[in-house]
């Protein structure tokens, strides 16, 4: 006697997504995304940014033409003479090869550096000469502060141009330094 297999059911086969054409909604989306959005933006722009900016400039007291604006930003014949007297007043002086170790366990790193300072007092020139000195010591007092980790940080340009002008300002006691260029800034 032997037994007869029992009947298996048939179970739904499982659906697979259709070939050829499956990506065509998510291209319409990306169309889309890309049309619709830029052409929102210049819309809100147009209808609400563009009219708020303009009602806040008003009543700020700006111009309301790009007529008057461009009247405004020319300056008179006698503030460019004023200007350009402040430009020519303006004096500068070298400082060459300025060398320091740099702060740190052993100290046989070095930073060597070479500047134009700017200033305008009449005799800036004959004053920075005078006081080479005192700013050759200033700027190692400064450099020779500073650590390899200090060098790697962004923007350290700028930290040791301001903190090498506070510094010449305290030497001499004067605000006479105005700006400092770097011409050569060199870490080993």
């Amino acid at each position: 006697m032997s037994k007869e297999p029992e009947a298996v059911e048939d179970l739904p086969a499982p659906k697979t997504p259709p070939t050829g054409g499956g990506n065509r909604s998510a291209l319409i989306t990306a169309v889309v995304t890309v049309i619709a959005i830029p052409l929102v933006m210049g819309v809100v722009w147009e209808l609400y940014m563009l009219p708020s900016l303009k009602k806040l400039a008003l009543a700020q007291g700006a111009p309301e033409t790009t007529e008057a604006v461009a009247a405004e930003a020319e300056p008179a014949a006698e503030d460019k003479a004023a200007a350009d007297d402040e430009n020519a007043a303006s004096s500068v002086y070298e400082v060459k090869d300025v060398v320091a170790n740099l702060s740190g366990a052993m100290r046989s790193r070095y930073i060597k550096v070479s500047f134009t300072l700017e200033g305008k007092a009449q005799d800036f020139p004959a004053m920075m000469k005078e006081s080479e000195v005192k700013i050759r010591d200033a700027t190692l007092a400064v450099l020779s502060d500073m650590t390899i980790q200090d060098m790697e940080e962004p923007g350290v340009k700028n930290i040791v141009r301001n903190r090498i002008i506070n510094a010449i300002g305290q030497a001499l006691r004067s605000n006479a330094v105005e700006n400092l260029y770097f011409s050569e800034f060199v870490v080993q």
